[in-house]
């Protein structure tokens, strides 16, 4: 029997592709009744009209393409659990989490595991979530979470119900995905979110295989698989391109151009204007300073020290930079896609060595600001404003980042200090001040903080 998965994830409200998905949708459901449409998680928060709209298109949206499981990521409780409840109930479709356990009932109702069945094909549903959620959630009462080494038992689960096929509709990017599929537990197929990895086609490692559309709804996924005397096969994947892809759903295109016709004229509130462009690109960001980072951390270390905290440097993750700025004036609308998560500043303190300590793991890609960070193939060289003053292990220094890299899973050293100030101010709302305090027409230095020669 022929089963045709299409897959989506990381959306963050991004809807102006969703048209052209809901034609490809309803060509492939037409041509084969055993077509299953998920989503793996994070489809609300940055994009504009989140701040305005609440959510509340891409549940009209999700309904209409009519998913039939979906899954939440992280940044679906950006806003808290409570209003990720409401999000939840205002979805049809069924929601799967299997790695937390919310023993009072505090979000919408969803399953540890699900079933679908197809012609006699049982589809089996496990969802994971990266355990980041549990420092999110921590002083929250009634959530539990389940560790690694008892996920073998929500497969068994599964088999125990009769699935043939067992399906991870995962959001804890593709690393922990691996790890997963390394496990050998029997799950057949995993569906990847929150790293925003791009797979041109399925990635195998051992029994399992792992696809991921990339973000924002540029792609589609879709996997056709054949199960047939009880084994299953894939006969095709590939990434549907939405950019590229010329044929709409009218219908679908009318309904969300008249939810963002009024919101649209709000993000035109002007801030300033840039005669180069700032660079947001994520394969910058994550290697070197860039301009748009260095414009970002100087908001923030200029905002604090203006509130009188005496800060020495300023660090955020580079992915929490979203999109670059072209040249020519800045909205509001363009500064929500760049910090698109409203995250608030910590102040903190934290010795030489713990700083070193945080901030030396292969996977840290930041932007700075008098922070100055060398990385080489061996190893990272810290320095304070210059290559001429290094980090001292046993001096106190004072930093100011967001909320999410501060209460980090990764970073508990970032947390060994003193915490001076917890919300110094919303990301955003600094960043735009700061840059109407710019010259009319400014040309942004790259400060050059963060070198790479990897």
């Amino acid at each position: 029997m022929r089963i045709d998965i299409l897959h989506t994830n990381d959306i963050h409200s991004n809807v102006e592709n969703l048209p052209k998905a809901s034609n490809y949708i309803n060509q492939i459901r037409t041509a084969n009744q055993n077509t299953l449409l998920v989503d793996a998680g994070d489809m609300i928060t940055g994009e504009f009209q989140f701040e305005y709209l609440k959510g509340s298109i891409e549940s009209e949206i999700a309904n209409y393409l009519n998913y039939d499981v979906v899954t939440v990521g992280n940044h679906d409780f950006d806003l808290g659990y409570e209003f990720l409840k409401s999000h939840m109930n205002r979805v049809n479709s069924q929601y799967v989490l299997s790695n937390m356990i919310d023993n009072q009932n505090q979000l919408s109702d969803y399953k540890d595991t699900y079933i679908i069945e197809r012609d006699g094909v049982k589809i089996g549903f496990f969802s994971l979530i990266l355990p980041y959620i549990e420092q999110i959630l921590e002083g929250a009462p009634g959530f539990d979470f389940v560790k690694p080494d008892h996920y073998s038992e929500i497969v068994n689960k599964l088999k125990e119900a009769g699935a043939d096929i067992i399906v991870a509709l995962n959001h804890q990017g593709f690393e922990r995905d691996v790890k997963l599929a390394e496990m050998n537990i029997g799950v057949d197929i995993i569906i990847g979110a929150h790293s925003h990895t791009e797979l041109e086609g399925p990635h195998y490692v051992g029994q399992s295989l792992i696809v991921q559309t990339g973000c924002f709804a540029k792609n589609l996924g879709h996997l056709t698989i054949d199960y047939t005397d009880g084994k299953m096969s894939v006969i095709d994947y590939k990434l549907v391109n939405l950019n590229n892809y010329s044929q709409v759903d009218e219908q679908l295109q009318a309904l969300i151009d008249s939810r963002l016709s009024d919101v649209l004229e709000l993000g035109t509130k002007l801030y300033g204007t840039t005669i180069s462009d700032l660079d947001g690109r994520r394969e910058m960001t994550t290697k070197q300073s860039t301009n748009l980072g260095s414009l970002v951390c100087d908001s923030y270390l200029t905002h604090v020290n203006e509130l009188g905290y005496d800060v020495d440097f300023a660090f955020i993750n580079s992915r929490g930079i979203r999109q670059s700025v072209t040249k020519g004036k800045i909205t509001k609308r363009d500064l929500y896609n760049v910090l698109p998560f409203g995250k608030k500043l910590i102040v903190s303190s934290i010795s030489g060595s713990n700083l070193k300590a945080a901030l030396s793991l292969r996977t840290v890609e930041i932007q700075t600001t008098n922070l100055k960070l060398n990385k080489t193939v061996e190893e990272y060289k810290f320095y304070y404003l210059d290559e001429s003053t290094p980090i001292e292990d046993d001096r106190i220094y004072k930093f100011v980042t967001v909320d999410y890299l501060y209460e980090h899973e990764l970073f508990p050293h970032l947390r060994s200090g003193e915490l001076i100030k917890y919300n110094a101010g919303l990301d955003i709302e600094v960043l735009g001040n700061y840059i109407s305090k710019l010259e009319p027409n400014f040309d942004y230095p790259n400060n050059q903080m963060v070198t790479s020669y990897e």
